[in-house]
């Protein structure tokens, strides 16, 4: 009995590390279809290492779509300035040019002493000056009349409801409506060119 003592105990450790075995074993064939996976008709078990590849495919294929975009953009971006500096280089140029203009006939304005007003007679009675008692200059000095644009002769308004402005404003009230009026146009222009 002593034999078979020995023998079943022997038999039960051959057992126990048989069933340690089987338990490793079987731990080690679910980590390897974790990490490899396991393709076996009709069963298919994606593992880490295909998951892993296939999710860097996903990134590298995202980070390819991203690059692209950007590209795109900035394309379309360099495309957009360009008609934007267009727009800006035609509008300062128009502007420029009607500056000088508008300049130029402020300039013939100021030179003729302001604006002239009609006298019930017919002659001309010039604008009073801040003191209200003497011409704000000869009239033989000055070049011809400087009109209001539109104007009509006979209806010209009365001097006392006139403001008495500097040359110098005249100037600036000259450049400031041009240069709004350039901004506007380049306003409407961008938005025109903004239009989908």
């Amino acid at each position: 009995m002593i034999g078979g003592a020995r023998l079943a105990k022997l038999g039960g450790r051959i057992g126990l590390s048989g069933v340690a075995m089987a338990i490793l074993a079987g731990m080690l064939a679910v980590q390897t279809v974790r990490i490899e996976g396991l393709k076996v008709w009709p069963l298919s078990i994606e593992g880490w290492k295909e998951k892993s590849d296939r999710l860097q495919g996903d990134l590298d294929a995202v980070r390819d779509a991203q690059k692209e975009a950007r590209q795109i953009a900035e394309l379309e971006k360099a495309g957009t300035e360009k008609v934007y500096r267009e727009i800006a280089q035609e509008i300062d140029y128009e502007t420029e040019a009607e500056l000088r203009d508008q300049l130029a006939v402020a300039e013939r304005f100021i030179r003729a002493g302001g604006m002239r007003t009609q006298t019930a007679g017919g002659g001309s009675r010039r604008a009073a000056s801040p003191s209200g008692d003497h011409p704000a200059g000869r009239s033989d000095q000055a070049g011809p009349p400087a009109e209001l644009d539109g104007a009509d002769r006979t209806g010209l308004p009365d001097p006392a409801g006139l403001v008495l402005v500097t040359a110098d404003d005249v100037r600036i009230c000259t450049a400031n409506t041009i240069q709004a009026e350039a901004g506007r146009q380049f306003a409407l222009q961008l938005k025109a060119a903004s239009a989908p």
